[in-house]
């Protein structure tokens, strides 16, 4: 725009300059020298503000062609925003989701871990007692009897003895 510019200037500067020598150097009387003088000037005026329409109309132009690509570009950013934006929320939706579902498999897990603890419990207590019918206690007595000691998980802290004899937890002797 400035090369275009500093063009049109050059070109009013040249015609007037042009126009002047002409003036200077025309055979003609002083009133028809100023006749001319007045047309040419006149001309001027009028192709200066031909050339001001010109180049208001071409800046008004351009302010519209930058204004709509302004707003194409918003629109744009806008929709691409929405798009992240509904990305996103997709994304979140689904991680959810496979939070809920990894959530209810370890729920599961833990039951499927609880059912069997209990059921292996009631295999190993049914196993452990004898089948000749005589009761828990009975049996837990005949036991202690012997030297032997229950599991720790039946009878609180005491633990697989070493070779002094001696229960590694509670520290006392059987």
């Amino acid at each position: 725009m400035a090369d275009s510019r500093d063009f049109l200037i050059g070109v009013l500067v040249g015609s007037a300059i042009g126009a002047a020598v002409a003036l200077m150097y025309a055979p003609q009387a002083g009133n028809e020298t100023r006749q001319l003088i007045k047309d040419k000037a006149g001309e001027a005026k009028d192709r200066s503000v031909e050339l001001a329409q010109q180049a208001k109309s071409r800046a008004g132009e351009m302010v519209q062609t930058a204004q709509t690509r302004v707003t194409d570009v918003a629109g744009q950013a806008k929709a691409k925003v929405g798009e992240v934006t509904d990305q996103a929320k997709g994304v979140i939706d689904r991680s959810r989701e496979t939070v809920e579902r990894q959530k209810e498999a370890v729920r599961t897990a833990i039951d499927a871990g609880r059912q069997a603890y209990t059921d292996k419990q009631q295999q190993l207590s049914q196993s452990a007692a004898p089948t000749t019918g005589i009761s828990r206690k009975a049996f837990s007595r005949r036991i202690a009897s012997t030297g032997l000691r229950a599991s720790p998980a039946r009878r609180g802290r005491c633990g697989p003895r070493g070779g002094s004899g001696r229960c590694r937890a509670c520290r006392r002797s059987g």
